[in-house]
């Protein structure tokens, strides 16, 4: 999901009507055009995809009546239909008009699982006076803050907030050619075994480790996973926790 202007999320956009229109057409024409035998199947693809359990149920019925046509009009070697083979035969017909129908409106129609975009509500800032403070004797103030780790700090915020923005700026990845500083930032997710490898205390051993366990075992939505997953020691963390991001960008 991205966002626009101020912060409000952008709904994916549809296709065209014309498209539309071309896809609901050639979905219709999958149960007819395969005289049954695959409507069946492309109802089930569109369960998956829209994570129905109504289309689920659909295909399974269509399977059902299909199989027992095969079995009950088809199969038998008989010269002439009897009456019963001629009312599965009209029953199969009207099951295939009904797939055909309900595919060309159900492709296309808006998901009524997909989660409803809500503009993010502005809230102000409450802003209190600065109040005087008179020095005491051996106090030392606290070190600002280097430009580097203000720059990861807003490459951080840039990542957990809007990870798709974050993937396009490069952050993570000074491998890669880019305008945006992030202080020096490298993400776990994508980084190459060789930008791992330069890292403090990480050993090239340990950087293959990384990037076999997110391709087997899943993208790090986290850093501390590279402990929990006993992939570094615990002793590094100090010192690659500010080094280190995650931008959890699911591939389509």
């Amino acid at each position: 999901m991205e966002t626009v202007g101020y912060g409000y999320p952008q709904e994916p956009a549809r296709p065209s009507i014309w498209k539309l229109l071309v896809l609901k057409l050639l979905g219709a024409a999958v149960p007819i055009a395969s005289v049954g035998l695959a409507g069946w199947l492309m109802t089930g693809l569109v369960a998956i995809k829209r994570r129905s359990a109504a289309l689920g149920l659909s295909a399974l019925a269509y399977l059902a009546t299909t199989v027992f046509y095969i079995l009950y009009v088809l199969e038998p070697d008989a010269p002439e239909l009897s009456t019963g083979q001629v009312l599965a035969t009209l029953l199969y017909v009207l099951v295939n008009v009904t797939c055909a129908i309900q595919a060309a409106v159900v492709i296309g129609s808006p998901n009524n699982r997909r989660p409803q975009y809500q503009p993010l509500q502005y809230q102000p800032l409450q802003y209190q006076p600065l109040q005087y403070r008179p020095p005491q004797m051996g106090y030392q103030p606290p070190p600002m803050p280097s430009n580097d780790a203000l720059l990861r700090n807003q490459a951080r915020h840039i990542a957990a907030t809007e990870p798709t923005r974050a993937r396009a700026l490069g952050i993570g990845r000074p491998d890669l050619p880019r305008q945006f500083d992030d202080g020096g930032l490298i993400d776990v997710n994508d980084a190459p075994v060789d930008l791992l490898d330069t890292l403090p205390g990480i050993t090239g051993r340990q950087a293959a480790a990384i990037v076999a366990s997110r391709t087997q075992q899943g993208r790090f939505r986290l850093v501390d996973e590279l402990w929990t997953r006993e992939l570094l020691p615990t002793q590094l963390a100090p010192q690659l926790a500010d080094r280190l991001v995650v931008i959890d960008v699911q591939d389509s």
